[in-house]
C-alpha cells in the first residue's frame, strides 16, 4: 500500500487504499513479518497495520489471505505476502470502504518525508 500517500497531519488520504492488480490490497503478515523488514523495501515509506478480525467482520464482506511470495513465480521471496480481497470497485461504496480501512488501521511507523525523495 502507498502509505507515503498523506496529508499535513500524517492521516493516510483515502488513494493509499487503492487496490493494485487483480482488485486487492497487498499487505504483510505480521506472524512472518516485521514493520521494520517492510521498511527494507525501498519503495516503503511508512507502515501501518490492521487487526485481521476487524477487517473479516461480515458485514464488510473482506477476505485476507495468505499468498506468500516465492520465486520463480515471483522474482521476490515473501512468505509474510498476504491480500485484502473483496474491495468495491467504484462508486460510493468504494469511498465509503476506504474510510472504513483508513479507520481501522494504525500507523506502526510513521510516513518518512525524507525516505519519499
Amino acid at each position: 500500500m502507498d502509505c507515503n500517500e498523506t496529508d499535513k497531519n500524517k492521516k493516510i488520504q483515502l488513494g493509499a487504499f487503492k487496490p493494485k492488480g487483480n482488485e486487492e490490497l497487498s499487505v504483510n503478515w505480521s506472524k512472518h513479518s516485521t514493520p521494520q523488514d517492510s521498511m527494507t523495501n525501498p519503495e516503503v515509506q511508512g507502515v501501518i497495520s490492521f487487526e485481521v478480525l476487524k477487517l473479516r467482520v461480515q458485514e464488510l464482506g473482506l477476505q485476507v489471505l495468505h499468498d506468500p511470495w516465492k520465486p520463480p513465480i515471483n522474482p521476490i521471496d515473501n512468505r509474510a505476502h498476504s491480500v485484502i480481497k473483496g474491495l468495491p470497485p467504484k462508486g460510493p461504496s468504494k469511498i465509503r470502504m476506504r474510510v472504513i480501512l483508513r479507520d481501522l488501521c494504525e500507523w506502526e511507523i510513521e510516513y518518512n518525508e525524507k525516505k519519499a525523495l
